[in-house]
């Protein structure tokens, strides 16, 4: 993750508190978002100089191409969406994705856009000292560049890494090599169930999220999703919140922006964009799509 830039206008401020140990903050908030991050050698494990958690409210040109030369960088959106440029070619990361980037790969925001987001992210060193962290850091090899479904065994790993890294004890270190090869593991495991076509959600999960993806139109009610997935209504949230990180609503919002964006792309007008995901007016869509995207819908084509 690149440095965020501040300027007079919106200068982070410490809150809550500082990690004892720690050279520099690692908790900022502002207007437009919250950061927790961790710089080597807060992070606990030589093998990892980078890792941390960021919340955006606001789209903000935050993200310029950026390279880490000697390091493979995790990347798992929580919430929101993501149009990165990777080596100059466009990939889309959606709610509920995992992205690895490799080492020296070209990388950041389409026009250096951080979107409004949720995102947890974690750089690791591409040869590392640590023979079982190495063994694992050889397999990230296969899953670079490729947005994988994280279902729940991601997003608990990396929040098991957050855990360790606000830890001051003589176990820091051992819990930290636990934990990030647990999310090595985790994000493997993510890719090769994407490769061989298995589930990265749990079967209900998964029959709403196709739902979602083929009538993007509908605006269905929890009851009636809660019938697609066959569960009730209290068991559908709770586990579709569990394995995606997101509610009911704002999954279906985040997949919708996506789409559009693709339709945009293809050149469809503002209108039959609105109609064809169901909003319910061109302005109502364009006051979202800014919100999220940090421009215009007819920005977007133009630059698409």
């Amino acid at each position: 993750m690149p440095k965020r830039k501040t300027s007079r206008s919106r200068t982070p401020r410490t809150v809550a508190r500082e990690h004892a140990g720690a050279r520099l903050p690692v908790l900022e908030s502002s207007r437009e978002g919250e950061r927790e991050t961790y710089l080597w050698p807060d992070t606990h494990l030589r093998e990892v100089p980078h890792l941390g958690r960021v919340r955006y409210r606001r789209a903000l040109p935050e993200l310029p191409p950026h390279r880490h030369e000697n390091a493979y960088e995790i990347c798992l959106l929580r919430q929101g969406n993501l149009t990165w440029e990777i080596d100059g070619r466009p990939v889309l990361l959606g709610p509920g994705e995992v992205l690895v980037l490799a080492p020296a790969a070209e990388h950041g925001g389409a026009r250096a856009m951080m979107e409004r987001c949720r995102m947890d992210f974690l750089q690791i060193h591409a040869a590392p000292t640590d023979t079982r962290l190495a063994r694992l850091v050889s397999a990230l090899a296969a899953a670079a560049s490729r947005p994988r479904a994280a279902g729940a065994g991601v997003g608990e790993a990396f929040d098991r890494v957050l855990e360790e890294a606000r830890r001051r004890d003589r176990w820091v270190r051992a819990g930290m090599q636990a934990a990030v090869a647990g999310l090595l593991v985790a994000v493997v495991r993510a890719h090769e169930a994407g490769v061989a076509g298995g589930a990265a959600f749990s079967e209900p999960v998964a029959r709403v999220a196709r739902h979602f993806e083929q009538s993007p139109a509908d605006w269905p009610t929890v009851q009636e999703l809660a019938r697609v997935a066959r569960l009730g209504a209290t068991q559908l949230q709770e586990r579709f919140r569990r394995e995606t990180g997101l509610s009911l609503n704002a999954y279906a919002l985040e997949r919708r922006l996506a789409r559009a964006k693709v339709l945009l792309g293809l050149g469809r007008s503002n209108a039959a964009v609105t109609e064809a995901l169901g909003f319910s007016s061109s302005q109502y869509f364009s006051t979202v799509f800014k919100r999220h995207v940090g421009v215009t819908p007819g920005a977007f084509a133009r630059t698409s």
